[in-house]
């Protein structure tokens, strides 16, 4: 048989060893630091983000407005008139201008904004009648700066000529006086 093998050494604690690993104890919460060095690393482009979106704010606007021109214009409903088409252009470029130039009335483009909404909104050949065209250069103008053309009103009233006779006065009522 074999020489039975002597019996372990009792455990005897060794020194600290100074570039030795230590052992590592488990995590009880909290999330590990490339969590937090990506989360920080997230943070700071969405700053720098909104930084360049505020910046480039009046840009961004006339750029998405561009791109939204085309669809109103090729949904057009038949009875669009040539005229109206024209004083959408005219409206819509001097918008433009004023946008780029950053004089933009807040209330005159929150206007723009809701017409467009409707004007864009229902796809489909001929979904911006008319009105919804005139409505939105309506606000386009008001942005731009530019008056909408006059509307014919209702004939003025005549004068009163000076061959007719003059309207007898109204006599005036008064109480009579009370005796006391």
């Amino acid at each position: 048989m074999s020489e039975p093998t002597p019996p372990p050494a009792p455990f005897a604690p060794q020194a600290p060893q100074p570039f030795g690993t230590a052992p590592t104890e488990p995590r009880v919460g909290g999330c590990g630091k490339p969590v937090l060095i990506g989360c920080g690393v997230i943070f700071l482009l969405i700053g720098i983000a909104g930084v360049a979106l505020v910046l480039n704010a009046k840009s961004l606007l006339a750029w998405s407005l561009e791109k939204a021109k085309p669809s109103v214009l090729a949904g057009l409903a038949p009875n669009v008139t040539p005229a109206d088409r024209e004083r959408f252009e005219s409206a819509f470029s001097s918008a433009l201008v004023k946008i780029r130039a950053g004089k933009i009335d807040p209330i005159a483009l929150q206007q723009v904004q809701a017409q467009l909404m409707k004007a864009v909104g229902s796809p489909g050949s001929g979904s911006v009648s008319r009105e919804t065209l005139n409505a939105l250069s309506e606000a386009f103008e008001k942005i731009g700066g530019n008056s909408p053309p006059a509307v014919p009103e209702a004939a003025p009233s005549p004068a009163p000529s000076e061959t007719s006779p003059p309207a007898p006065p109204t006599p005036a009522t008064s109480s009579p006086p009370s005796a006391t």
